[in-house]
């Protein structure tokens, strides 16, 4: 009888170098990231740690009930140390990594992901302009780390030699965060408390953390200045006749320099095939809604004026396709999976209820089926059996040749203060399979 021999753990990628804040939050790192084993022992490993200067920060290596390691790192004194992780099987082979953590005094870790920019806050690739975010309470990201923000301040200092103080205004403890706009000379950054999980299995850490940066405003402009258009503003669109409308909020990208509270007007190159109806909220806030009505082409101008009389305009050149769904750039697809955020999802989605999205949204789905064509001259039909109505989207897989697109009716909530919009979409994209 052969016995195959026991095979060494390896390290996988590079473990990244940690900044932390002496009294600031823990960071938690799963380590079945970062090892991997021959022989599939990676939950029968056991990790270890050590410190170069343990005075500087700790590691503490935490196991679930389930075997899922991971390493909780906390600054505890400024200075910078060495951290090494061994990972070692049953059969005692190990293998290690290593990085280097930093600790200043800030009292707020740099939390990774979260960067701030002048009317602008970045949230793990969502991008939030001019306004806050949804409530983000137990909030899972395509990694599975889950967070719960539970609040949030802008600190100014006037020069890198003086202390961080609370923007007066600018405290959240709803769950939201705002980004923040000022002619105010200094350097800004945002602090906030969140509660963090590696995953489900771990238990959550609570603390106290900041943006990863900060932006500086440099100096007070005398002068009205006209309002800006964000660059990433959407310059073209295609919609589907019949289909779900698509909306804007217009403050999320037009925005004034000087804080001055903006008005906002529209015009629509061509009404027959498209509807443009802008909706201002009785906090003063406006919602552009493009709904498709006819195949066709049509230029809508969104115009923001200050008290002054100084405009800037918005243009975005839409196309309204003879489909009666609208495409929305969310749920991709190919045979078998479904394509969101970047990760492939070969089961149903659970019911998908007030989910916020990148663009600052919060979107529910009411139903969702498949479509299929035998080929691109043919209509769309629905595939049978295919309907969900309970909120769910779910992969479909086949060998019978022709597309296949995913099709799905949704309501969005681009604004608190105004009423949600409802219609059929569809994914971006189909797949084909050929034929034998």
């Amino acid at each position: 009888m052969t016995v195959d021999a026991n095979k060494p753990p390896m390290a996988r990628g590079e473990f990244p170098d940690f900044s932390l804040s002496a009294g600031g939050g823990s960071m938690a790192v799963a380590l079945a990231a970062f090892f991997q084993d021959p022989d599939n022992d990676v939950v029968d490993l056991t990790f270890t740690t050590r410190l170069s200067d343990p005075a500087v920060a700790t590691a503490e290596v935490v196991v679930d009930e389930e075997g899922h390691a991971a390493i909780v790192l906390t600054g505890t004194a400024v200075g910078t140390t060495e951290l090494t992780i061994v990972a070692t099987d049953p059969g005692d082979l190990s293998a290690e990594q290593s990085a280097t953590l930093t600790t200043d005094g800030e009292g707020a870790t740099p939390f990774p992901g979260i960067t701030v920019a002048d009317n602008t806050l970045r949230i793990l690739g969502n991008t939030i302009v001019g306004v806050c975010t949804p409530t983000l309470r137990n909030v899972t990201t395509q990694v599975g780390f889950i967070f719960t923000l539970n609040a949030s301040l802008w600190q100014r200092r006037s020069d890198s030699a003086s202390a961080w103080t609370g923007v007066e205004g600018t405290t959240r403890t709803d769950g939201t965060a705002c980004s923040h706009t000022t002619t105010v000379a200094g350097e800004y950054r945002l602090v906030f408390n969140l509660t963090v999980q590696v995953d489900e299995h771990h238990t959550p850490i609570t603390g106290n953390y900041r943006s990863e940066n900060t932006f500086t405003v440099v100096d007070t402009v005398s002068g009205n200045r006209a309002p800006v258009l964000d660059p990433s503003h959407t310059r073209a669109l295609t919609l589907g006749s019949g289909g779900g409308p698509i909306a804007f909020v217009a403050g999320r990208f037009l925005t004034d320099p000087d804080g001055d509270a903006l008005t906002f007007a529209l015009t629509n190159s061509d009404p027959t095939s498209l509807s443009a109806v802008l909706a201002i909220d009785s906090l003063g806030h406006a919602t552009i809604a493009l709904r498709g009505l006819a195949e066709g082409s049509s230029m809508v101008t969104v115009t923001a004026t200050d008290p002054s009389g100084l405009g800037t305009d918005w243009t975005i050149d839409v196309t309204v396709a003879d489909s009666g769904y609208t495409p929305f750039p969310l749920f991709f697809v190919a045979n078998g999976v479904i394509v969101v955020g970047g990760s492939q999802v070969g089961v149903c989605l659970p019911p998908i209820v007030n989910l916020p999205i990148p663009d600052g949204s919060v979107l529910t789905v009411h139903a969702s089926k498949w479509q299929w064509r035998s080929d691109s001259t043919a209509e769309w039909s629905d595939v049978p059996g295919s309907e969900k109505t309970n909120g769910q989207i779910c992969p479909y897989a086949t060998t019978d040749a022709g597309d296949y697109r995913l099709v799905y009716e949704m309501s969005l909530l681009y604004e608190p203060h105004v009423p949600d919009i409802r219609g059929w979409y569809r994914s971006p994209n189909h797949f084909t399979v050929s034929g034998s």
